[in-house]
């Protein structure tokens, strides 16, 4: 079994998500009338549904279609999106789509390129490039690492994950910086790349205890025992690192891309 579909878990909870960071992306989506919008790797389509509620408050009608790798979350969105037309959400890859060269005017990833190893990241960008329309947007919504603290920032989400058992992901994924994500835009084509949203992701340990590490106290533990010892005094402060009880916490930022 794959480590995506393992994760049965709530992302808005676990990474507290707020409601006005789902309006920010959708002031960023813009959407039209009539437009073709992709949600890629889209897990149970948390992007989909909000979207498709800020469209209906404007009374516009958008195209959405819905891109997953994990069938697993895929049967989870088609039970959170009823509708959406069946036929718009396919499984598979972002690194080799089944759609036509310019066919969307945007497309967003949210939470999905870390995903991808390091030595694809490119190709995905060059694959969205070829299928949005000139014009279009590329809307990537991630952790906004700088070199001062991608290692072990990253370092943390790989021991939370080989604590939760995604051995896979914890060898694969890769956390690319801010500049590295402008670079890939522009190495990808794109001739105009901003980041016009930014927000704090309040990492908290106890969040994971129940979805991904199955209510084991002693995961838990484990994590916050590696993450207290790991962090500098210094960069403890700048994350404003807490401990209180049987969780730590950390601040981490993210950012919303857009391409064009």
């Amino acid at each position: 079994m794959k480590d995506a579909d393992k994760r049965i878990v709530e992302y808005e909870r676990i990474h507290s998500i707020r409601p006005i960071q789902f309006l920010k992306l959708n002031q960023a989506i813009a959407p039209k009338n009539g437009e073709r919008i992709l949600d890629a790797a889209a897990g149970y389509g948390s992007v989909s549904k909000s979207l498709h509620a800020y469209a209906r408050s404007k009374h516009l009608e958008v195209d959405q279609y819905l891109l997953e790798e994990s069938r697993v979350q895929m049967k989870r969105a088609r039970r959170f999106l009823p509708w959406m037309k069946k036929e718009r959400m396919v499984v598979g890859s972002m690194l080799r789509t089944p759609y036509p060269d310019g066919f969307f005017d945007t497309i967003v990833v949210k939470m999905g390129l870390h995903e991808v190893a390091r030595k694809q990241q490119l190709r995905l960008f060059r694959e969205m490039r070829r299928i949005i329309r000139a014009g279009g947007k590329l809307i990537i919504w991630d952790l906004a690492f700088n070199r001062s603290n991608q290692k072990i920032l990253s370092d943390i989400i790989r021991k939370k994950d080989l604590l939760a058992g995604y051995k896979q992901l914890a060898k694969m994924r890769y956390f690319p910086t801010s500049d590295e994500i402008l670079t890939m835009y522009h190495d990808a084509g794109f001739a105009k790349v901003k980041a016009p949203h930014s927000f704090t992701y309040r990492f908290a340990s106890r969040l994971r205890l129940e979805e991904e590490f199955g209510g084991d106290r002693s995961k838990l533990l484990a994590l916050n025992a590696y993450i207290e010892k790991l962090l500098p005094t210094p960069l403890k402060k700048r994350l404003k690192f807490v401990k209180a009880g049987d969780s730590v916490s950390l601040n981490f930022s993210k950012k919303i891309f857009i391409g064009v």
